[in-house]
């Protein structure tokens, strides 16, 4: 009965030891009970946290005697093979209360090993560190031990796991890329003079926002693009077409000056005007220019625009493969940003096919730069419609 209680009182720690791990040591994750390494035999770690690489565990006792403090001290010495640092941690009442013997014993084993001790306060629900004894860094550990330990917390480092969430994510991104393209298609349809005009405006839109991503004044880029579609349809022209007559530079000058931009983005004027002059070689046609020269021939040439570069290019290349099919270039490679997000993830470009690369773009620029609140206030939106009908 006496060893129930005593097991009881102990597991009351735990809440208040996971509560010191979350607040005073910022740990990501905090489990209980749940988290085992073998080393001769199996040891259940009583609460380890996590924060970045550094795992933090606790071996917690409800009662203060030398049976209590050697069974603690022995475990702990285990732990330290697997976790980067350790603590014991005691009754704080029972800890004042008891010899003066023992506690001296366990402060000097504390200091000569490293190991942190804590003392919890079941009234006030609270752990403090004795002075001066903070949990110091392992110099003992073992890989092997610390990966059992950590993959425990953060999941094992399944690598065909992570690939499918990507591919997954990334299809559905991809479908709802599509829907909404041609939805804009139909939208285009309404209002040029012919489907040759919608879709070569379809077209440009991939081409187009892509850079305008790469200036400040994506917003204003947005509504100058937008008045130029408007103009265009007017007059029965693809956006190229229409400003195909004009001065370029001065034209777009004038419209961002308008909108209280002095100074225009050069770096967007710039694609714009090159881009428009390339295709007076081929009808001002976007698809004729990709049938007479090809993809690879398209990259070059926009890498080529000053400021524009390779990321960009690539960007281009990919959003029209996803939603025209169109063919990828032969030395294509993810943008910048992308592998760098994938190698947070523990994965690499060469972890997947290069017909899979487009749909892995779209995974990573959900989680890059849309953001994850503002598409769950809308399926928040869409429940209470469903709700009310």
């Amino acid at each position: 009965m006496r060893v129930y209680m005593s097991k009881r009182e102990e597991k009351e720690m735990y809440p208040i030891i996971k509560k010191f791990l979350l607040t005073r040591k910022k740990c990501e994750r905090v489990l209980i009970e749940q988290v085992s390494f073998h080393k001769i035999k199996k040891w259940i770690i009583d609460v380890v946290g996590i924060r970045k690489s550094e795992t933090y565990a606790v071996e917690a006792k409800s009662n203060f005697d030398f049976d209590s403090i050697a069974a603690a001290l022995n475990q702990a010495s285990f732990y330290k093979e697997a976790c980067v640092y350790v603590y014991v941690c005691f009754p704080k009442v029972k800890f004042e209360r008891e010899e003066k013997g023992e506690r001296d014993y366990l402060l000097e084993k504390c200091k000569e090993e490293g190991i942190g001790l804590l003392l919890t306060n079941s009234s006030e629900k609270k752990v403090e560190v004795y002075p001066d004894l903070e949990a110091q860094r392992s110099k003992n550990i073992n890989f092997d031990l610390y990966h059992q330990v950590i993959t425990q917390i953060t999941g094992p480092y399944d690598k065909n796991l992570r690939k499918k969430l990507c591919m997954a994510l990334g299809l559905l991104l991809t479908k709802e890329e599509i829907r909404k393209a041609y939805k804009r298609l139909e939208c285009y349809e309404r209002k040029s003079p012919s489907k040759q005009v919608a879709i070569e405006t379809l077209i440009l839109d991939e081409f187009h926002w892509p850079v305008k991503e790469t200036i400040f004044a994506k917003t204003k880029a947005e509504d100058v693009y937008e008045e130029i579609k408007k103009e265009a349809f007017k007059e029965g022209k693809t956006p190229i077409q229409f400003l195909a007559n004009k001065n370029i530079v001065n034209y777009l000058e004038k419209k961002f000056q308008a909108k209280d931009m002095p100074t225009p983005p050069r770096r967007y004027i710039r694609f714009m005007n090159a881009l428009v002059k390339k295709l007076s070689n081929f009808n001002y046609s976007l698809q004729e220019w990709r049938r007479a020269e090809g993809i690879d021939e398209i990259c070059k040439f926009i890498k080529n625009i000053k400021e524009i570069g390779a990321d960009t290019a690539n960007r281009i290349a990919i959003s029209c493969n996803r939603i025209f099919g169109w063919e990828l270039p032969e030395e294509f490679t993810l943008p910048a940003d992308v592998k760098n997000l994938l190698g947070k993830l523990g994965l690499d470009e060469e972890d997947f096919k290069k017909e899979w690369l487009p749909i892995i773009d779209n995974t990573a620029w959900f989680l890059r730069g849309r953001k994850l609140e503002n598409e769950f206030e809308k399926y928040e939106k869409f429940k209470r419609k469903l709700i009310q009908m």
